[in-house]
């Protein structure tokens, strides 16, 4: 739902797929693609407590006398889960930052949530593109961030350092 040109996700799984099969679709693996703003929509929605909001590149026009001309508001599209729903994936990528993968972000003044992926492409080589895609602060996030670096490896050591820039901007802000 944005006013750019984007490609459709795509989650296909084969019918009488395995329960493992299904596993890893369920978790980004397989042929499971998305774009970066497709994982951004879902970690956002996560973040609003189930509500997808339409995204929107700039907050604001100011002239230049610094006058506001135009100011974008956030506008709600749908409820696509349920707020417990979205509390429990909460916690889920809370603990990402607290334990797992995106453990960095764990000793900063700021508290944050969110998932790091490995996207292989050329099967057999072991290449990969790094992911991060997570909000800030935790208790009630003001952004989402979702990096993607191509050929980046693991989303731990490639992305997460980026997403942990942006993050640090905009707390000190």
């Amino acid at each position: 739902p944005i006013d750019l040109p984007s490609a459709a996700g795509n989650i296909s799984i084969p019918q009488g797929e395995s329960a493992d099969g299904m596993l890893q679709d369920a978790i980004g693996q397989g042929k499971t693609q998305m774009s970066p703003m497709q994982i951004h929509l879902v970690t956002s929605t996560i973040a609003n407590n189930g509500t997808m909001l339409k995204p929107y590149l700039i907050d604001r026009i100011v002239n230049t006398e610094g006058k506001e001309v135009k100011k974008y508001s956030r506008e709600e599209l749908s409820k696509v889960i349920t707020k417990e729903e979205a509390s429990y994936m909460r916690k889920m990528m809370e603990e990402v930052v607290n334990t797992g993968t995106a453990k960095r972000l764990n000793r900063k003044p700021y508290t944050c949530g969110g998932k790091t992926g490995s996207a292989e492409f050329e099967a057999g080589t072991g290449r990969s593109h790094a992911w991060f895609s997570g909000y800030m602060p935790a208790n009630n996030p003001e952004i989402c961030v979702t990096v993607l670096v191509e050929e980046g490896g693991t989303g731990s050591e490639a992305a997460v350092p980026i997403a942990e820039e942006i993050f640090d901007c905009y707390y000190e802000r």
